[in-house]
């Protein structure tokens, strides 16, 4: 195992279960009303708030530590297809935002879908198009300006 990768797992995990935990007692087990004080209502908020972020980053550096270590450990080999994907994801992330808008409030796919399937289908459709339509658009000159 990586000498690094695996001590980034180990701390990033240990950082994610002690404020996750800390964070969930402060916000359900903390009698907020008990304090009269609004700078201590200040400050319990700033602590909710700021220990969710910290727990959220450690989560995040915690699955890529994971996989670096499998990546390395089982010479995984990542296709050539997930490598261009992986660069129009931004452009993906910005073109799903408006599919799904359009898709939910200016058709009516989800009546004619069913409540159950219509975001299993929309996950389907916005993907597959947001991936074609970044795909086109780092076909510009522009759009690999823009994108990526």
């Amino acid at each position: 195992m990586h000498a690094g990768g695996g001590n980034l797992l180990i701390y990033s995990f240990l950082v994610y279960i002690v404020v996750f935990l800390s964070t969930e007692i402060i916000t359900y087990e903390l009698p907020i009303g008990a304090f009269s004080c609004k700078i201590i209502h200040k400050i319990i908020h700033l602590l909710i708030f700021y220990g969710k972020m910290i727990y959220t980053i450690a989560g995040t550096i915690f699955i890529y530590a994971l996989a670096l270590i499998l990546i390395n450990k089982y010479q995984i080999i990542i296709s050539n297809g997930i490598v261009k994907m992986s660069g129009m994801c931004f452009g993906i992330y910005l073109y799903q935002q408006f599919i799904l808008q359009f898709l939910y409030y200016r058709t009516e796919f989800v009546y004619h879908t069913g409540i159950l399937a219509a975001p299993w289908l929309g996950f389907v459709i916005t993907l597959i198009l947001s991936t074609l339509l970044s795909y086109l658009t780092m076909q510009t000159r522009l759009g690999r300006a823009l994108i990526g």
